[in-house]
């Protein structure tokens, strides 16, 4: 009676049906724990109630369709009464809180305020993801940090742009407190990067959506890794692009006695540890390798950096903030994009110079530095460094110089490489032209 109550609640789901009648059925054969305890009119209101709040939740009812499978199994297995029971109604304790928690997610998800931003992500094919963060954490800040912490340090590199805190305030709210309660200043770093690094931002380069951009990149970056001797992160806002250069340049690295890695291939601890280990390794990566990376020494010696790392807008918490900056009367893109993007940019760089004795080569390859309004703020926000910005093959032959002068215990160069079918002169009155 009871299986056929239960199965009543689902008549259209042939598998909810079957589990139950399967497990009821055992359960009746061997004078099952249900009968035996007393307790099977709780069991089955509970899944009735959970039927009824969640009639889409497949894991949940499965949970309990386990429990249900089980209960033939426990009544059989030696345990006595007490035992028996409390083991089953614990199953019933830890699916109730998964219900719970399934309920609150949902309330959560389907309600109309606009502090947080909620959309659903498919997570590789194997479900449908509900997720929410919150478009401003100011307030946040204030009521949980500020509020109840007398004295709050907040120190990194890339907090600034350009010298202020402004962005970086303005999203932990700090704006509003006086000067009596915030403080600030920015150190000088404790490298000396005119000496320890070669910057430069080679201009005549299209621009990232140009036709000849990629062409450019891979000669660039082909012949920056040879006068590296590899040693060399190339770092991408895209793994489409990161995809197309890796395959085009790896042959050719593989020709100097370089060895070219890409991320993706293994995880993230084994290919850096791989990086440090080979002797001219070349690693192609993305997003997570801008920061948090620590390669010090020779084993890093050349960070080309090939777009300026602005946040893909149709991303949704991306969409949301920007629209709520817009709503409120603000810019979306000078005020939230491209300081977000300064600041990865700072972090990019700082991959190169981890320790004093450091050095090496950080090339800027992407053309909106000298061409956009906006380019000046990530070149502003460098450390005080000497800034090439000649064409790409006067940039090119200032890096070797400048490797020339290190002390490399190092066999020579392998010879450049010159591409066989290129125009002798293409692009190169272009690379010259000074805007």
């Amino acid at each position: 009676a009871y299986a056929e109550k239960a199965a009543a609640l689902a008549p259209n789901n042939a598998g909810i049906q079957h589990t139950l009648g399967d497990a009821f059925g055992r359960s009746a054969q061997k004078a099952s724990v249900f009968s035996q305890f007393g307790f099977a009119k709780k069991c089955l209101s509970a899944y009735q109630r959970a039927v009824s709040l969640a009639p889409d939740n497949v894991d949940f009812h499965q949970s309990l369709f386990e429990f249900y499978r089980n209960a033939p199994s426990i009544a059989g297995g030696g345990m006595d009464k007490a035992t028996a029971e409390a083991a089953a109604i614990k199953q019933l304790d830890a699916m109730r809180g998964r219900l719970a928690q399934y309920l609150d997610s949902r309330a959560f998800f389907i309600e109309e305020e606009g502090t947080y931003c909620r959309w659903l992500e498919l997570s590789g094919g194997k479900g449908l993801g509900i997720c929410a963060a919150a478009l401003d954490v100011a307030e946040g800040m204030r009521e949980s940090v500020y509020g109840r912490f007398g004295t709050v340090v907040m120190t990194s590199a890339t907090l600034a742009v350009r010298g202020s805190f402004d962005y970086f305030r303005a999203r932990v709210g700090l704006e509003g407190y006086g000067g009596e309660r915030v403080s600030s200043c920015v150190l000088p770093s404790s490298f000396d990067y005119k000496t320890q690094a070669f910057v430069a931002a080679p201009r005549g380069i299209a621009e990232p959506d140009n036709e000849g951009f990629e062409e450019m990149l891979e000669e660039v970056i082909a012949e920056a890794a040879r006068i590296s001797r590899g040693r060399a992160f190339v770092l991408f806002t895209s793994y489409r692009l990161l995809e197309r250069l890796f395959e085009r340049i790896e042959p050719r690295l593989a020709r100097m006695g370089l060895v070219a890695l890409r991320q993706g291939s293994e995880n993230r601890t084994a290919l850096l540890n791989r990086f440090r280990r080979e002797h001219g390794a070349v690693l192609f990566a993305t997003d997570s390798f801008w920061e948090g990376v620590d390669v010090k020494g020779e084993a890093l010696q050349c960070v080309i950096l090939t777009r300026l790392p602005f946040r893909v807008p149709s991303e949704p918490i991306q969409q949301a903030r920007m629209e709520a900056i817009e709503q409120a009367g603000g810019d979306p893109f000078l005020d939230y994009s491209v300081p977000q993007a300064v600041i990865k940019f700072r972090q990019g760089f700082g991959r190169l110079i981890r320790h004093r004795e450091d050095a090496g080569a950080v090339l800027i390859l992407d053309a909106r530095v000298h061409t956009r309004r906006y380019g000046r703020l990530f070149l502003g926000s460098l450390p005080d460094v000497s800034l090439c910005t000649r064409d790409t093959a006067g940039a090119l032959e200032d890096m070797g110089r400048f490797f020339s002068g290190l002390k490399r215990a190092e066999p020579a160069l392998p010879p450049p490489h010159r591409p066989e079918e290129r125009p002798q002169g293409e692009a190169r009155g272009h690379h010259g032209r000074d805007r």
